[in-house]
């Protein structure tokens, strides 16, 4: 178990590494299902809806090559593994797909949400 927080060290779709902008910081979805409570005249009911485990905010270094990439990946049809590790050491692994958001020119950011098809495999350090 590492307490060690920071930049992510990289992160790999469909074989390519890219690397990482240091302040990306990934907005990762708590869980499987979203709570709430039915209030009725007595007890509340626990109502649970499912909900996708996706990534977001993931700031990736790209080039006009790593673009294509990119766009290559969003379109597809067919999943694809995906991967990222934190500044600690956690490896999280899944099969899916992108949302390939935008590319700023400027500094070559290029920003995409990572969309599993089942979970997200934990690989905690």
């Amino acid at each position: 178990m590492s307490d060690t927080t920071g930049s992510i060290k990289k992160v790999t779709l469909d074989g390519v590494t890219f690397d990482v902008f240091a302040d990306t910081n990934i907005s990762e979805t708590g869980s499987a299902f979203e709570n709430s409570s039915i209030p009725t005249s007595g007890r509340n009911l626990r109502k649970m809806v499912g909900r996708p485990e996706n990534r977001e905010g993931v700031v990736l270094a790209c080039n006009g090559f790593e673009r294509g990439v990119l766009k290559g990946l969003a379109d597809g049809v067919a999943d694809f593994p995906m991967s990222y590790e934190t500044a600690g050491g956690d490896v999280y692994r899944a099969a899916g797909w992108i949302e390939f958001e935008n590319r700023e020119t400027e500094e070559s950011r290029a920003t995409i949400q990572m969309h599993p098809r089942d979970t997200w495999t934990e690989f905690v350090a």
